[in-house]
């Protein structure tokens, strides 16, 4: 596998983790450092998201990535691109999102280090 397949196999497996709510292998792939500023405009660290995984603010019933552009050097790798997401609940309406992915390679792997997301006007 080349880098750039690489890196879209781990936006691959982190978007899965998103979708099952799965905090082990979040930890996994997030970075002990990871912050993302999301789609509400508000930075928040690991312990932050991962709260609000737990409790199940963060749920979706259907999600699709495409990552549309990849660049590595120097043991970082940035990827670009839009998602969806159906979030669970009585009435969901899928979120269209642009994002921002920058990974660091670690000794124990790649690791999501900074996501941003910001939703599309429609």
């Amino acid at each position: 596998m080349n880098l750039e397949e690489t890196a879209r196999a781990l936006d691959a497996r982190e978007l899965e983790a998103i979708l099952r709510q799965d905090v082990a292998s979040l930890a996994r792939i997030w970075s002990e450092d990871y912050i993302v500023t999301a789609p509400d405009n508000v930075a928040r660290d690991r312990a932050a998201v991962f709260d609000l995984v737990e409790r199940r603010m963060i749920d979706y019933t259907e999600t699709h990535r495409v990552v549309e552009h990849v660049r590595m050097r120097d043991g970082l790798a940035v990827s670009l691109g839009e998602e969806t997401f159906v979030p669970a609940g009585d009435a969901p309406a899928p979120l269209h999102r642009r994002f921002t992915h920058v990974w660091v390679r670690d000794p124990e792997g790649w690791r999501l280090l900074v996501r941003h997301a910001n939703l599309v006007s429609p």
